[in-house]
């Protein structure tokens, strides 16, 4: 169960860091930064104005564990209670 749990925090934990433009565009969408028509394309254009490598930056050791801890313990978590219920 260990080595699910460990798998599913470095999975979800590349997911979080690969969808990392998604989330800035969302934040932006959120915001008061955009408004009137192609709100969208407005907090595309947002997102990647300092580069494409931009929303990246926020990135750091702490949301790298942080991310990995929320999935692997999450996934541990399921595997216990399908155990459970499996068993009983």
């Amino acid at each position: 169960m260990a080595d699910r749990s460990t798998a599913l925090g470095v999975y979800g934990a590349v997911l979080r860091f690969v969808g990392m433009p998604l989330e800035k565009v969302a934040l932006y969408m959120n915001s008061a930064q955009v408004s009137g028509q192609n709100q969208l394309a407005q907090a595309c254009r947002l997102t990647v104005q300092d580069g494409w490598m931009a929303p990246y930056r926020v990135v750091g050791p702490a949301s790298i564990t942080a991310w990995f801890l929320q999935y692997s313990v999450m996934g541990f978590v399921f595997q216990m209670c399908d155990e459970a219920l499996s068993s009983s």
